[in-house]
């Protein structure tokens, strides 16, 4: 039996599925242009499942 992949408050059957909606997050946008805010939440869900994401995520002064 496969076991979901849960990336914040999405459920996905697979990581293929899982793989494929966030590449249609980044293929929806053009260079520069600023990322609607349920994008951005879903962006930030997955950087929090990388395991060095104190040095992804970083305040910038």
């Amino acid at each position: 039996m496969r076991e979901t992949v849960r990336i914040g408050s999405k459920e996905f059957v697979s990581k293929k599925e899982a793989l494929n909606y966030y590449k249609a997050i980044l293929n929806s946008y053009e260079f520069g242009e600023t990322v609607k805010k349920d994008d951005f939440i879903d962006i930030m869900d997955l950087l929090e499942t990388h395991p060095k994401v104190t040095e992804k995520i970083r305040c910038r002064n």
